[in-house]
């Protein structure tokens, strides 16, 4: 039915239950596009990340929407734990065979503001990650979209931004999540929200 009203359908997948009889009747109906959650390189990381074991059936999805021609995502969200091995993050993209590589914020609010400490890497981690992306975009260019949702701008006044926003957000109460992971405040009846780095700024204007 969306296909009828030429709608561009997508499918947000852990990849658990994408078998290959499930993927062919999706791709059969007009499904275009998959976007597969992983969560580590490592195994191990992945699966106590995830909370269950799924790298083989991870990558058997990926595989199997690959093979069947869906454009093809891989969704990754980075915080303390898993930062570090963003350069494997981007050739296992590659490998797989995606067409496009989001590297997501985690968002802090909810548990992931309760468990910060443990989530938000360090300014050096920020720093660090943040020319790894860039080396990949280049190496990758014209193969692999990367999508750097948490590195864009200057490493600095992300990862300033980053702990003042968790500060911020520490002497209130009830928040909201915006696209990229910035989150609003709602106070008296107003949504606010710290002013971002002109540098995400303009990031965030571009990707809107």
């Amino acid at each position: 039915r969306a296909r009828g009203v030429r709608f561009y359908t997508t499918l947000v997948t852990s990849g658990l239950g994408l078998t290959p009889a499930r993927a062919e009747t999706l791709r059969a109906a007009g499904l275009e596009h998959i976007q597969l959650s992983i969560q580590d390189t490592d195994d191990v990381s992945a699966e106590r990340i995830a909370g269950v074991r799924s790298a083989g059936q991870k990558r058997a999805a990926a595989a199997t929407v690959r093979e069947l021609g869906f454009a093809f995502s891989i969704n990754i969200v980075l915080h303390r734990a898993n930062i570090d091995r963003v350069g494997e993050m981007i050739e296992l993209a590659a490998a797989l065979g995606a067409d496009r590589l989001e590297l997501a914020n985690t968002q802090y609010y909810g548990w992931g503001l309760r468990n910060r400490a443990a989530l938000m890497p360090t300014r050096q981690q920020v720093m660090e990650s943040e020319r790894t992306v860039r080396e990949g975009i280049a190496r990758h260019r014209g193969r692999l979209r990367i999508s750097e949702a948490a590195s864009c701008g200057d490493p600095n006044a992300i990862a300033a931004y980053i702990i003042a926003r968790v500060r911020y957000l520490s002497r209130r109460q009830t928040h909201a999540t915006t696209r990229f992971g910035w989150t609003a405040i709602f106070s008296a009846g107003v949504l606010v929200m710290p002013p971002m780095p002109p540098l995400l700024a303009v990031r965030f204007a571009r990707d809107r």
